[in-house]
Protein backbone atom coordinates (compact mmCIF):
# COMPACT_ATOMS: atom_id res chain seq x y z
CA UNK A 1 0.00 0.00 0.00
CA UNK A 2 2.79 2.31 1.06
CA UNK A 3 4.41 1.34 -2.53
CA UNK A 4 1.16 2.90 -4.15
CA UNK A 5 0.88 5.71 -2.06
CA UNK A 6 4.66 6.53 -2.82
CA UNK A 7 4.05 5.85 -6.23
CA UNK A 8 1.18 8.40 -6.36
CA UNK A 9 3.05 11.10 -4.95
CA UNK A 10 6.13 10.81 -7.33
CA UNK A 11 3.73 11.51 -10.42
CA UNK A 12 1.64 14.11 -8.62
CA UNK A 13 5.36 15.46 -8.01
CA UNK A 14 6.24 15.31 -11.81
CA UNK A 15 3.25 16.58 -12.45
CA UNK A 16 3.36 19.56 -10.07
CA UNK A 17 6.81 20.36 -12.00
CA UNK A 18 5.69 20.44 -14.64
CA UNK A 19 2.74 22.84 -13.98
CA UNK A 20 5.23 25.04 -12.72
CA UNK A 21 7.22 25.05 -15.95
CA UNK A 22 4.19 25.57 -17.88
CA UNK A 23 2.97 28.25 -16.20
CA UNK A 24 6.10 30.39 -16.43
CA UNK A 25 6.34 29.87 -19.85
CA UNK A 26 3.28 30.90 -20.18
CA UNK A 27 3.71 34.14 -17.65
CA UNK A 28 6.87 35.22 -19.63
CA UNK A 29 4.95 34.61 -23.14
CA UNK A 30 2.03 36.89 -21.82
CA UNK A 31 4.47 39.39 -20.39
CA UNK A 32 6.53 39.96 -23.57
CA UNK A 33 3.02 40.15 -25.15
CA UNK A 34 2.27 43.61 -23.02
CA UNK A 35 5.50 44.61 -23.43
CA UNK A 36 6.11 44.40 -26.66
CA UNK A 37 2.38 44.22 -28.29
CA UNK A 38 2.60 46.96 -30.71
CA UNK A 39 5.63 46.08 -31.94
CA UNK A 40 4.37 42.42 -33.01
CA UNK A 41 1.18 44.13 -34.24
CA UNK A 42 3.41 46.49 -36.59
CA UNK A 43 5.21 43.32 -37.64
CA UNK A 44 2.43 41.25 -38.76
CA UNK A 45 0.21 43.74 -39.99
CA UNK A 46 3.13 44.58 -42.69
CA UNK A 47 3.57 44.06 -46.03
CA UNK A 48 6.42 41.86 -46.72
CA UNK A 49 8.08 42.30 -50.22
CA UNK A 50 9.77 38.62 -49.87
CA UNK A 51 8.72 35.22 -48.39
CA UNK A 52 12.35 35.61 -46.77
CA UNK A 53 10.93 38.84 -45.15
CA UNK A 54 8.24 37.20 -43.82
CA UNK A 55 10.36 34.21 -42.60
CA UNK A 56 12.55 36.39 -40.77
CA UNK A 57 9.77 38.06 -38.83
CA UNK A 58 8.09 34.65 -37.88
CA UNK A 59 11.72 34.44 -36.41
CA UNK A 60 11.92 37.23 -34.95
CA UNK A 61 8.18 37.71 -33.39
CA UNK A 62 8.36 34.03 -31.76
CA UNK A 63 12.21 34.18 -30.29
CA UNK A 64 10.80 37.30 -28.86
CA UNK A 65 7.53 35.94 -27.02
CA UNK A 66 8.68 32.14 -26.87
CA UNK A 67 6.07 30.56 -28.11
CA UNK A 68 4.98 29.37 -31.76
CA UNK A 69 1.45 28.75 -30.69
CA UNK A 70 0.70 32.63 -29.32
CA UNK A 71 2.43 33.86 -32.64
CA UNK A 72 0.82 31.56 -34.90
CA UNK A 73 -2.33 32.62 -33.07
CA UNK A 74 -2.16 35.69 -33.34
CA UNK A 75 -1.23 35.28 -37.12
CA UNK A 76 -4.53 33.31 -37.93
CA UNK A 77 -6.64 36.63 -36.32
CA UNK A 78 -4.68 38.96 -38.25
CA UNK A 79 -5.04 36.88 -41.48
CA UNK A 80 -8.76 36.41 -40.44
CA UNK A 81 -9.21 40.47 -40.35
CA UNK A 82 -7.87 40.43 -44.12
CA UNK A 83 -4.56 42.63 -42.68
CA UNK A 84 -2.17 39.79 -43.65
CA UNK A 85 -2.39 37.65 -47.11
CA UNK A 86 -2.75 33.89 -47.15
CA UNK A 87 0.45 33.79 -49.03
CA UNK A 88 2.61 36.17 -46.54
CA UNK A 89 1.39 33.64 -43.42
CA UNK A 90 2.97 30.89 -44.79
CA UNK A 91 6.30 32.35 -44.69
CA UNK A 92 5.72 33.96 -41.02
CA UNK A 93 4.51 29.92 -40.45
CA UNK A 94 7.92 28.80 -41.26
CA UNK A 95 9.86 31.20 -39.49
CA UNK A 96 7.83 30.76 -36.19
CA UNK A 97 8.82 26.93 -36.25
CA UNK A 98 12.60 27.76 -36.30
CA UNK A 99 11.61 30.48 -33.49
CA UNK A 100 10.31 28.37 -31.58
CA UNK A 101 13.57 26.32 -31.29
CA UNK A 102 15.06 29.27 -29.35
CA UNK A 103 13.39 27.70 -26.39
CA UNK A 104 15.05 24.23 -26.29
CA UNK A 105 18.40 26.01 -26.99
CA UNK A 106 17.67 28.14 -23.63
CA UNK A 107 16.71 25.04 -21.96
CA UNK A 108 19.64 22.93 -23.48
CA UNK A 109 22.45 25.35 -22.62
CA UNK A 110 21.20 26.92 -19.31
CA UNK A 111 18.40 25.08 -17.53
CA UNK A 112 20.02 20.91 -17.97
CA UNK A 113 23.81 21.23 -16.73
CA UNK A 114 25.60 18.87 -14.24
CA UNK A 115 25.50 21.86 -11.26
CA UNK A 116 23.24 23.72 -9.65
CA UNK A 117 24.67 27.26 -10.60
CA UNK A 118 22.35 28.29 -12.91
CA UNK A 119 19.30 28.01 -10.23
CA UNK A 120 21.75 30.05 -7.94
CA UNK A 121 20.75 33.40 -9.64
CA UNK A 122 16.46 32.02 -9.88
CA UNK A 123 16.35 33.63 -6.63
CA UNK A 124 18.10 37.23 -6.56
CA UNK A 125 16.35 37.35 -9.83
CA UNK A 126 13.12 37.25 -8.46
CA UNK A 127 14.00 39.91 -5.64
CA UNK A 128 15.53 42.32 -7.76
CA UNK A 129 12.08 42.08 -9.34
CA UNK A 130 10.03 42.03 -6.99
CA UNK A 131 10.11 45.41 -5.63
CA UNK A 132 8.88 46.58 -9.68
CA UNK A 133 5.99 43.63 -9.08
CA UNK A 134 4.47 46.26 -6.81
CA UNK A 135 5.18 49.58 -8.88
CA UNK A 136 2.74 52.22 -10.26
CA UNK A 137 4.07 51.98 -13.50
CA UNK A 138 2.50 48.98 -15.47
CA UNK A 139 5.84 48.90 -17.80
CA UNK A 140 7.75 48.00 -14.66
CA UNK A 141 5.09 45.39 -13.22
CA UNK A 142 5.27 43.74 -16.85
CA UNK A 143 9.04 43.48 -17.07
CA UNK A 144 8.99 42.07 -13.28
CA UNK A 145 6.16 39.37 -14.21
CA UNK A 146 8.87 38.52 -17.36
CA UNK A 147 11.27 37.72 -15.05
CA UNK A 148 9.50 35.52 -12.33
CA UNK A 149 7.81 33.63 -15.00
CA UNK A 150 11.93 32.62 -16.22
CA UNK A 151 12.25 32.07 -13.02
CA UNK A 152 9.14 29.54 -12.18
CA UNK A 153 9.89 28.22 -15.38
CA UNK A 154 13.67 26.95 -14.77
CA UNK A 155 12.61 26.31 -10.82
CA UNK A 156 9.86 23.84 -12.77
CA UNK A 157 12.53 21.99 -14.94
CA UNK A 158 14.66 21.74 -12.02
CA UNK A 159 12.32 20.16 -9.85
CA UNK A 160 11.41 18.13 -12.47
CA UNK A 161 15.21 16.82 -12.78
CA UNK A 162 15.47 16.42 -8.98
CA UNK A 163 12.19 14.71 -8.32
CA UNK A 164 12.11 11.90 -11.57
CA UNK A 165 13.31 8.44 -10.27
CA UNK A 166 16.67 6.96 -10.52
CA UNK A 167 16.88 4.40 -13.39
CA UNK A 168 18.81 1.59 -14.42
CA UNK A 169 18.89 -1.81 -16.16
CA UNK A 170 16.57 -3.70 -14.50
CA UNK A 171 13.64 -0.84 -13.98
CA UNK A 172 10.30 -2.32 -15.12
CA UNK A 173 9.06 0.72 -16.61
CA UNK A 174 12.62 1.46 -18.56
CA UNK A 175 11.97 -2.32 -19.89
CA UNK A 176 8.58 -1.18 -20.91
CA UNK A 177 10.04 2.45 -22.95
CA UNK A 178 12.01 0.44 -24.59
CA UNK A 179 10.10 -3.03 -25.24
CA UNK A 180 9.88 -2.35 -29.02
CA UNK A 181 13.03 -1.24 -29.67
CA UNK A 182 14.17 -4.68 -31.47
CA UNK A 183 11.18 -3.29 -34.23
CA UNK A 184 12.99 -0.22 -35.23
CA UNK A 185 10.48 2.22 -36.93
CA UNK A 186 7.62 1.01 -35.21
CA UNK A 187 9.88 1.93 -32.19
CA UNK A 188 10.50 5.27 -33.85
CA UNK A 189 6.38 6.03 -34.58
CA UNK A 190 5.64 4.96 -31.04
CA UNK A 191 7.68 7.97 -29.72
CA UNK A 192 6.35 10.58 -32.38
CA UNK A 193 2.83 9.43 -31.92
CA UNK A 194 3.59 9.78 -27.84
CA UNK A 195 5.60 13.28 -28.28
CA UNK A 196 2.47 14.49 -30.28
CA UNK A 197 -0.01 13.82 -27.83
CA UNK A 198 1.83 14.79 -24.38
CA UNK A 199 1.84 18.00 -26.73
CA UNK A 200 -1.35 17.98 -27.66
CA UNK A 201 -2.02 17.62 -23.59
CA UNK A 202 0.61 20.58 -22.30
CA UNK A 203 -0.51 23.02 -25.33
CA UNK A 204 2.83 23.47 -25.31
CA UNK A 205 5.52 21.93 -27.49
CA UNK A 206 8.53 24.07 -25.45
CA UNK A 207 7.28 22.57 -22.40
CA UNK A 208 7.42 18.58 -23.83
CA UNK A 209 10.59 19.47 -25.68
CA UNK A 210 11.62 20.79 -21.94
CA UNK A 211 10.43 16.91 -21.05
CA UNK A 212 11.82 14.86 -23.40
CA UNK A 213 15.54 16.73 -22.43
CA UNK A 214 15.27 16.04 -18.78
CA UNK A 215 14.46 12.52 -19.37
CA UNK A 216 17.28 12.01 -21.97
CA UNK A 217 19.08 13.99 -19.40
CA UNK A 218 18.60 10.71 -16.63
CA UNK A 219 18.46 8.10 -19.33
CA UNK A 220 14.88 7.47 -19.56
CA UNK A 221 15.17 7.76 -23.02
CA UNK A 222 17.50 6.87 -25.47
CA UNK A 223 18.73 9.44 -28.05
CA UNK A 224 16.53 7.98 -30.96
CA UNK A 225 13.35 7.90 -29.02
CA UNK A 226 14.14 11.29 -27.80
CA UNK A 227 14.33 12.70 -31.25
CA UNK A 228 11.50 10.71 -32.32
CA UNK A 229 9.46 13.05 -29.76
CA UNK A 230 10.67 16.04 -30.76
CA UNK A 231 9.21 14.67 -34.00
CA UNK A 232 5.79 14.28 -32.67
CA UNK A 233 5.96 17.46 -30.60
CA UNK A 234 6.67 19.07 -34.31
CA UNK A 235 3.12 18.03 -35.41
CA UNK A 236 0.96 17.88 -31.80
CA UNK A 237 2.14 22.23 -31.55
CA UNK A 238 0.10 23.12 -34.63
CA UNK A 239 -3.28 21.40 -32.62
CA UNK A 240 -3.29 24.53 -31.04
CA UNK A 241 -3.82 26.23 -34.22
CA UNK A 242 -5.98 24.55 -35.66
CA UNK A 243 -8.24 24.50 -33.08
CA UNK A 244 -8.42 28.67 -33.03
CA UNK A 245 -8.46 28.30 -36.54
CA UNK A 246 -12.25 26.17 -36.25
CA UNK A 247 -13.99 29.68 -35.41
CA UNK A 248 -12.22 31.84 -38.20
CA UNK A 249 -12.58 32.34 -41.95
CA UNK A 250 -11.88 30.17 -44.48
CA UNK A 251 -8.30 31.80 -44.85
CA UNK A 252 -7.46 31.81 -41.11
CA UNK A 253 -8.43 27.60 -41.17
CA UNK A 254 -5.48 27.30 -44.78
CA UNK A 255 -3.18 29.28 -42.35
CA UNK A 256 -3.61 26.08 -39.71
CA UNK A 257 -3.04 23.95 -42.65
CA UNK A 258 -0.08 24.95 -43.37
CA UNK A 259 1.17 24.91 -40.16
CA UNK A 260 -0.21 21.49 -40.33
CA UNK A 261 1.41 20.17 -43.59
CA UNK A 262 4.39 21.84 -43.10
CA UNK A 263 5.41 19.82 -39.81
CA UNK A 264 3.31 16.46 -41.05
CA UNK A 265 5.71 16.48 -44.47
CA UNK A 266 8.57 17.30 -42.44
CA UNK A 267 7.85 14.69 -40.33
CA UNK A 268 7.40 12.28 -43.41
CA UNK A 269 10.78 12.67 -45.07
CA UNK A 270 12.75 12.86 -41.51
CA UNK A 271 11.29 9.36 -40.59
CA UNK A 272 12.82 8.14 -43.55
CA UNK A 273 15.89 9.89 -43.22
CA UNK A 274 16.07 8.99 -39.14
CA UNK A 275 18.90 6.59 -39.28
CA UNK A 276 20.77 9.05 -40.93
CA UNK A 277 19.76 12.19 -39.25
CA UNK A 278 20.61 9.55 -36.00
CA UNK A 279 23.77 9.35 -36.96
CA UNK A 280 24.29 13.11 -37.73
CA UNK A 281 23.36 14.13 -34.14
CA UNK A 282 25.45 11.13 -32.37
CA UNK A 283 28.25 12.87 -34.37
CA UNK A 284 27.73 16.04 -33.34
CA UNK A 285 27.79 14.71 -29.64
CA UNK A 286 30.62 13.02 -29.91
CA UNK A 287 32.60 16.18 -31.29
CA UNK A 288 31.07 17.93 -28.45
CA UNK A 289 32.32 15.80 -25.70
CA UNK A 290 35.67 15.78 -26.62
CA UNK A 291 35.96 19.56 -27.14
CA UNK A 292 34.62 20.21 -24.17
CA UNK A 293 35.48 17.31 -21.67
CA UNK A 294 31.62 17.11 -20.26
CA UNK A 295 30.12 13.75 -19.95
CA UNK A 296 27.27 12.39 -22.39
CA UNK A 297 23.85 12.87 -19.91
CA UNK A 298 24.62 17.28 -20.34
CA UNK A 299 25.40 17.11 -23.51
CA UNK A 300 22.59 14.91 -25.16
CA UNK A 301 20.10 17.88 -24.24
CA UNK A 302 22.48 20.08 -26.43
CA UNK A 303 22.11 17.21 -29.23
CA UNK A 304 18.32 17.54 -29.02
CA UNK A 305 18.41 20.92 -29.20
CA UNK A 306 20.57 20.86 -32.77
CA UNK A 307 17.92 17.92 -34.16
CA UNK A 308 15.22 20.31 -33.59
CA UNK A 309 16.74 23.33 -34.79
CA UNK A 310 18.07 21.74 -37.88
CA UNK A 311 14.53 19.89 -38.77
CA UNK A 312 13.27 22.87 -38.71
CA UNK A 313 15.43 24.94 -40.61
CA UNK A 314 15.91 22.11 -43.51
CA UNK A 315 12.43 21.42 -43.52
CA UNK A 316 11.90 25.66 -44.20
CA UNK A 317 14.27 25.45 -46.92
CA UNK A 318 12.47 22.67 -48.85
CA UNK A 319 9.10 24.41 -48.31
CA UNK A 320 10.58 27.69 -49.68
CA UNK A 321 12.28 25.45 -52.51
CA UNK A 322 8.43 24.40 -53.93
CA UNK A 323 6.63 26.99 -52.63
CA UNK A 324 4.03 27.23 -55.06
CA UNK A 325 2.91 24.09 -55.58
CA UNK A 326 2.62 23.79 -51.65
CA UNK A 327 0.34 27.49 -52.05
CA UNK A 328 -1.52 25.82 -54.84
CA UNK A 329 -2.01 22.68 -52.43
CA UNK A 330 -3.44 24.27 -49.67
CA UNK A 331 -6.03 26.52 -51.95
CA UNK A 332 -7.01 23.07 -53.43
CA UNK A 333 -7.87 21.54 -50.21
CA UNK A 334 -9.37 24.46 -48.69
CA UNK A 335 -10.87 26.49 -51.85
CA UNK A 336 -13.55 29.63 -51.07
CA UNK A 337 -16.47 28.69 -49.44
CA UNK A 338 -19.70 30.54 -48.56
CA UNK A 339 -19.25 33.02 -45.68
CA UNK A 340 -21.99 34.20 -43.68
CA UNK A 341 -23.09 37.77 -43.52
CA UNK A 342 -22.92 39.01 -39.71
CA UNK A 343 -20.65 36.13 -38.34
CA UNK A 344 -18.04 37.15 -36.30
CA UNK A 345 -14.47 38.04 -38.46
CA UNK A 346 -12.16 38.73 -36.51
CA UNK A 347 -12.57 37.16 -32.91
CA UNK A 348 -13.28 33.40 -31.33
CA UNK A 349 -12.79 31.14 -28.77
CA UNK A 350 -8.61 30.59 -28.99
CA UNK A 351 -6.84 28.04 -26.82
CA UNK A 352 -4.10 30.12 -26.41
CA UNK A 353 -4.82 33.06 -24.28
CA UNK A 354 -3.45 36.16 -25.81
CA UNK A 355 -5.31 38.66 -24.23
CA UNK A 356 -3.87 42.39 -25.44
CA UNK A 357 -3.63 41.20 -28.76
CA UNK A 358 -7.25 40.10 -28.40
CA UNK A 359 -7.97 43.88 -27.64
CA UNK A 360 -7.04 44.41 -31.14
CA UNK A 361 -9.43 41.75 -32.52
CA UNK A 362 -12.34 43.03 -31.05
CA UNK A 363 -10.97 46.94 -32.11
CA UNK A 364 -11.10 45.53 -35.67
CA UNK A 365 -14.40 43.45 -34.97
CA UNK A 366 -16.48 46.65 -33.71
CA UNK A 367 -14.81 48.77 -37.27
CA UNK A 368 -16.44 45.92 -38.91
CA UNK A 369 -19.86 46.17 -36.73
CA UNK A 370 -19.68 49.89 -37.90
CA UNK A 371 -20.08 49.02 -41.48
CA UNK A 372 -23.20 46.75 -40.73
CA UNK A 373 -24.45 50.11 -39.18
CA UNK A 374 -23.75 52.12 -42.46
CA UNK A 375 -24.84 49.31 -44.47
CA UNK A 376 -28.25 48.85 -42.95
CA UNK A 377 -28.14 52.94 -42.43
CA UNK A 378 -28.50 53.39 -46.40
CA UNK A 379 -31.48 51.07 -46.85
CA UNK A 380 -33.44 53.29 -45.03
CA UNK A 381 -33.91 56.13 -48.19
CA UNK A 382 -34.92 53.22 -50.56
CA UNK A 383 -37.28 51.93 -48.56
CA UNK A 384 -39.37 55.92 -48.81
CA UNK A 385 -39.02 55.94 -52.39
CA UNK A 386 -39.94 52.28 -52.90
CA UNK A 387 -43.97 51.78 -54.45
CA UNK A 388 -44.20 48.87 -54.89
CA UNK A 389 -45.69 46.97 -52.07
CA UNK A 390 -44.48 43.19 -52.60
CA UNK A 391 -40.73 44.80 -53.26
CA UNK A 392 -41.30 47.29 -49.86
CA UNK A 393 -41.93 44.27 -47.18
CA UNK A 394 -38.74 42.55 -49.31
CA UNK A 395 -36.60 45.22 -48.21
CA UNK A 396 -38.50 45.52 -44.90
CA UNK A 397 -37.75 42.21 -44.01
CA UNK A 398 -33.83 42.67 -45.28
CA UNK A 399 -33.44 45.64 -42.28
CA UNK A 400 -35.27 43.28 -40.19
CA UNK A 401 -32.52 41.01 -41.03
CA UNK A 402 -30.01 43.10 -40.15
CA UNK A 403 -31.01 44.48 -37.01
CA UNK A 404 -30.83 41.02 -35.96
CA UNK A 405 -27.81 40.04 -37.51
CA UNK A 406 -26.41 43.41 -35.76
CA UNK A 407 -28.02 42.17 -31.96
CA UNK A 408 -26.25 38.60 -32.54
CA UNK A 409 -23.34 40.46 -33.12
CA UNK A 410 -23.71 43.01 -30.10
CA UNK A 411 -23.97 40.14 -27.72
CA UNK A 412 -20.75 37.69 -29.02
CA UNK A 413 -18.39 40.92 -28.84
CA UNK A 414 -19.93 41.80 -25.39
CA UNK A 415 -19.72 38.17 -24.40
CA UNK A 416 -15.90 38.21 -25.74
CA UNK A 417 -15.06 41.13 -23.74
CA UNK A 418 -16.30 39.88 -20.62
CA UNK A 419 -14.50 36.64 -20.93
CA UNK A 420 -11.29 39.26 -21.61
CA UNK A 421 -11.58 40.76 -18.40
CA UNK A 422 -11.35 37.93 -16.22
CA UNK A 423 -7.80 37.50 -17.76
CA UNK A 424 -4.66 39.85 -17.26
CA UNK A 425 -4.60 42.78 -19.25
CA UNK A 426 -2.88 45.85 -18.71
CA UNK A 427 -4.28 49.12 -17.75
CA UNK A 428 -4.71 50.69 -20.99
CA UNK A 429 -6.44 47.42 -22.63
CA UNK A 430 -8.87 47.11 -20.02
CA UNK A 431 -9.35 50.77 -20.53
CA UNK A 432 -10.21 50.16 -24.55
CA UNK A 433 -12.32 46.99 -23.66
CA UNK A 434 -14.41 49.02 -21.23
CA UNK A 435 -15.01 52.14 -24.08
CA UNK A 436 -15.34 49.39 -26.61
CA UNK A 437 -18.63 47.88 -24.43
CA UNK A 438 -20.03 51.19 -24.22
CA UNK A 439 -19.67 51.41 -27.95
CA UNK A 440 -20.81 48.21 -29.33
CA UNK A 441 -23.88 48.86 -27.22
CA UNK A 442 -23.87 52.18 -28.78
CA UNK A 443 -24.09 51.04 -32.38
CA UNK A 444 -26.82 48.34 -31.60
CA UNK A 445 -28.79 51.32 -30.86
CA UNK A 446 -28.10 52.59 -33.92
CA UNK A 447 -29.48 49.41 -35.31
CA UNK A 448 -32.47 49.48 -33.67
CA UNK A 449 -33.51 53.16 -34.33
CA UNK A 450 -33.54 51.92 -38.19
CA UNK A 451 -35.37 49.52 -37.65
CA UNK A 452 -38.06 51.88 -36.20
CA UNK A 453 -37.41 54.07 -39.27
CA UNK A 454 -38.63 51.25 -41.48
CA UNK A 455 -41.29 50.56 -39.13
CA UNK A 456 -42.75 54.38 -39.02
CA UNK A 457 -42.32 54.30 -42.70
CA UNK A 458 -44.22 51.15 -43.24
CA UNK A 459 -47.15 52.88 -40.59
CA UNK A 460 -46.68 55.42 -43.14
CA UNK A 461 -47.77 53.85 -46.18
CA UNK A 462 -50.54 51.97 -44.62
CA UNK A 463 -52.28 54.86 -43.01
CA UNK A 464 -52.16 56.92 -46.43
CA UNK A 465 -49.78 59.62 -45.61
CA UNK A 466 -47.59 60.98 -48.04
CA UNK A 467 -44.73 63.41 -47.78
CA UNK A 468 -44.92 66.53 -50.42
CA UNK A 469 -41.90 66.83 -52.42
CA UNK A 470 -40.59 69.75 -50.20
CA UNK A 471 -40.87 67.51 -46.99
CA UNK A 472 -38.93 64.67 -49.05
CA UNK A 473 -36.14 67.16 -50.23
CA UNK A 474 -36.04 68.26 -46.17
CA UNK A 475 -35.75 64.51 -44.71
CA UNK A 476 -33.13 63.82 -47.58
CA UNK A 477 -31.28 66.75 -46.12
CA UNK A 478 -31.18 65.47 -42.64
CA UNK A 479 -30.65 61.88 -43.71
CA UNK A 480 -27.36 62.65 -45.58
CA UNK A 481 -26.17 64.83 -42.79
CA UNK A 482 -26.61 61.82 -40.73
CA UNK A 483 -25.17 59.79 -43.08
CA UNK A 484 -21.89 62.07 -43.12
CA UNK A 485 -21.79 61.35 -39.25
CA UNK A 486 -22.15 57.81 -39.49
CA UNK A 487 -18.70 58.01 -41.77
CA UNK A 488 -17.14 59.95 -39.50
CA UNK A 489 -17.65 57.13 -36.82
CA UNK A 490 -16.43 54.52 -39.41
CA UNK A 491 -13.32 56.21 -39.97
CA UNK A 492 -12.73 57.24 -36.51
CA UNK A 493 -13.28 52.96 -35.56
CA UNK A 494 -10.37 52.36 -37.81
CA UNK A 495 -7.96 54.56 -35.76
CA UNK A 496 -6.04 54.38 -32.55
CA UNK A 497 -8.20 55.91 -28.96
CA UNK A 498 -7.69 59.36 -28.55
CA UNK A 499 -6.37 60.38 -32.37
CA UNK A 500 -10.03 61.03 -33.99
CA UNK A 501 -10.96 64.33 -35.14
CA UNK A 502 -13.09 65.65 -32.06
CA UNK A 503 -13.75 68.97 -33.06
CA UNK A 504 -15.17 67.90 -36.20
CA UNK A 505 -17.70 65.61 -35.00
CA UNK A 506 -18.90 68.45 -32.30
CA UNK A 507 -19.74 70.67 -36.01
CA UNK A 508 -21.29 67.70 -37.24
CA UNK A 509 -23.71 66.66 -33.83
CA UNK A 510 -23.95 70.31 -33.77
CA UNK A 511 -25.69 70.36 -37.24
CA UNK A 512 -27.99 67.64 -36.88
CA UNK A 513 -29.11 69.03 -33.49
CA UNK A 514 -29.73 72.40 -35.38
CA UNK A 515 -31.55 70.86 -38.84
CA UNK A 516 -33.77 68.95 -36.50
CA UNK A 517 -35.25 72.00 -34.53
CA UNK A 518 -35.50 73.89 -37.93
CA UNK A 519 -37.25 70.85 -39.61
CA UNK A 520 -39.68 70.15 -36.43
CA UNK A 521 -40.57 73.96 -36.46
CA UNK A 522 -41.00 74.54 -40.07
CA UNK A 523 -43.22 71.09 -40.19
CA UNK A 524 -45.61 72.41 -37.37
CA UNK A 525 -46.14 76.14 -38.83
CA UNK A 526 -46.80 74.20 -42.02
CA UNK A 527 -49.75 72.02 -39.80
CA UNK A 528 -50.88 75.50 -38.45
CA UNK A 529 -51.26 76.76 -41.86
CA UNK A 530 -52.93 73.76 -43.58
CA UNK A 531 -50.10 72.94 -45.85
CA UNK A 532 -49.66 69.26 -44.48
CA UNK A 533 -52.04 66.76 -42.81
CA UNK A 534 -51.78 65.97 -38.91
CA UNK A 535 -50.83 62.26 -39.56
CA UNK A 536 -47.63 63.61 -42.38
CA UNK A 537 -46.18 65.83 -39.58
CA UNK A 538 -46.69 63.33 -37.07
CA UNK A 539 -44.85 60.68 -39.01
CA UNK A 540 -42.52 63.14 -40.67
CA UNK A 541 -41.73 64.65 -37.33
CA UNK A 542 -40.60 60.57 -35.87
CA UNK A 543 -38.39 59.97 -38.38
CA UNK A 544 -36.53 63.19 -37.70
CA UNK A 545 -36.55 62.31 -33.89
CA UNK A 546 -34.94 59.30 -34.71
CA UNK A 547 -32.57 60.21 -37.00
CA UNK A 548 -31.33 63.13 -34.36
CA UNK A 549 -31.53 59.69 -31.57
CA UNK A 550 -29.01 58.01 -34.22
CA UNK A 551 -26.54 61.44 -34.31
CA UNK A 552 -26.91 60.80 -30.12
CA UNK A 553 -25.47 57.60 -30.81
CA UNK A 554 -22.95 58.25 -33.17
CA UNK A 555 -21.74 61.26 -30.86
CA UNK A 556 -21.43 58.64 -28.01
CA UNK A 557 -19.19 56.19 -29.53
CA UNK A 558 -16.64 59.21 -30.95
CA UNK A 559 -16.71 60.37 -27.26
CA UNK A 560 -15.70 56.33 -26.31
CA UNK A 561 -13.16 56.60 -29.28
CA UNK A 562 -11.71 59.77 -27.79
CA UNK A 563 -11.13 58.56 -24.61
CA UNK A 564 -14.50 60.54 -22.72
CA UNK A 565 -17.05 58.49 -20.22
Amino acid sequence: MSDILGAVVQILTLIGAMGFFLYGMKVMSESLQKFAGSKIRNWLSRKFSSLWKSIFAGILITGIIQSSSATTVMLLSFVNAGLISFKASIGIVFGANIGTTVTAWIISLAGIKSGFDFYLIVLPLVGIALPFFFSAKNIHRVRAEFVMGFAILFVGLYLFKQNIPSIDETSGIFDALHSLSAYRYINILVFIGLGMVITILFQSSSATIALTMVLANQEWLSLDDALAMVLGENIGTTFTAIFASMVGNRAAKRTALVHLLFNLIGVIWAFTLFGFLLKGIEEAIRFLMESTGKPVEVIVPVGIAIFHSSFNIINTILFVIFFKPFHDLCLKLLPNGQKSEFALKYIGSGVISVSEMSVVQVKMEVAQMGLHIARTFKLIPDLLVEKNERKFYKKLKVINRHEEGIDDLEISIANFITRLFQSNLTENGSRQLRAMLKIVDDLENIADMCYQMSLTIARKNESGAWFTPELREKLDLMIGKVDQSIELMNEHLKVDFGKIDFARVKIMESEINELRNDLRKSSMEGLKNNEYPYQTVFYFSNLIGLLEKIGDYIYNVNQSLNGQS
